[in-house]
């Protein structure tokens, strides 16, 4: 999946339910690959958010406006806990992780899709959509992320020490 910022993500849901994809701005048909390409799969498209922490990862996913669950992984480096809920507020998981699976954000994010790959087998994540603690004067705006939006953001990390390095 590609990133965006959250909210370009969000604003993308009403594309998906036509049946369009969020990130090419096409007509229907599933065609999220960057060649035009019709998916190979039925399972169904869902947007993933996330917010990185400081010390943990906070996450939802979304069928088109529907939130499908959320969780998070907190006590990154130190006593990594996962916590889900449905949309209903059902428990779908709340336990300690190994503290190798939630050492540093890189990894916790990497439990938190090896739990999606297990609780949610029928959905494919077409999108993620994250937020950015500071963009500064020149992003404000919801955007496609790439290198040189890295480098931009990057160059912000003095503003927001504690947060920004992991966005």
């Amino acid at each position: 999946p590609r990133l965006l910022h959250a909210g370009a993500a969000l604003r993308s849901l009403a594309a998906q339910r036509r049946g369009a994809c969020p990130l090419r701005g096409g007509g229907a048909g599933g065609r999220c690959r960057r060649d035009g390409a019709r998916h190979m799969t039925s399972a169904k498209q869902a947007i993933l958010v996330i917010n990185a922490g400081s010390s943990s990862i906070k996450f939802q996913l979304f069928d088109g406006e529907h939130s499908l669950l959320r969780g998070q992984v907190d006590g990154l480096g130190t006593e990594p806990h996962l916590s889900v809920r449905d949309d209903a507020g059902g428990v779908l998981a709340d336990s300690a992780l190994p503290a190798d699976d939630a050492a540093c954000h890189e990894t916790a994010l990497g439990a938190i899709v090896a739990f999606l790959a297990r609780a949610v087998p029928d959905i494919a994540v077409c999108a993620v959509g994250h937020r950015v603690v500071h963009g500064g004067p020149d992003h404000a705006d919801p955007v496609l992320i790439d290198e040189t939006l890295q480098q931009a953001l990057a160059r912000l990390e003095p503003l927001a020490p504690l947060h920004q390095p992991h966005n």
